[in-house]
């Protein structure tokens, strides 16, 4: 069953903790989510910081919407902007395959099922997600089923110094 709107409009990291063991599904391929990280208005590596732009004024204007941005500009990245009365974002860190593996080995040129999706850059590729992905409603053109409930481990992200502690969440390896 596809996750609702509503899904989206509690505060960013419940979001991304909610994910985890959900679905995304788009063109006959599927990937259970099993890596999150939630982005907030006051985390420095957020695009929504500091402030409201052209570029991040979905996270500032909705929740529930398809977030793709270019990384680098090389890999683009898939989030869900998040909270109704706040700001926030959810990066798709990483997939564990389910449907239409052989066409995302095609997409990504791989073979190996383990370097699919264990990487954002990876996902959008594998899953042939692009710019043109950007701002669409949530069951438009990619959908999020509801999942199972795993086990989650909670850390902060690597390579922030002297900030306030920023979630990396992601499924425990047992699961």
């Amino acid at each position: 069953m596809q996750v609702e709107k509503s899904f989206f409009a509690g505060d960013t990291e419940t979001v991304a903790q909610d994910l985890l063991g959900c679905r995304i599904r788009k063109n006959r391929m599927e990937g259970k989510i099993v890596e999150t990280e939630a982005y907030l208005e006051n985390d420095p590596a957020s695009h929504a910081h500091p402030r409201k732009t052209r570029r991040n004024r979905l996270m500032y204007e909705t929740y529930g919407k398809v977030y793709v941005y270019l990384c680098y500009g090389i890999h683009n990245m898939l989030n869900f902007t998040a909270e109704k009365n706040g700001v926030g974002g959810v990066l798709i860190r990483s997939l564990e395959p389910v449907e239409g593996v052989e066409k995302m080995k095609k997409n990504r040129k791989v073979e190996e099922e383990k370097n699919l999706c264990n990487g954002p850059g990876k996902i959008c590729q594998a899953m042939d997600i692009s710019k043109k992905h950007n701002e669409t409603d949530m069951g438009e053109k990619i959908k999020i089923l509801k999942g199972s409930e795993p086990e989650y481990e909670v850390s902060e992200r690597i390579g922030l110094e002297n900030v306030a502690p920023f979630l990396w969440i992601s499924v425990k390896e047992n699961e």
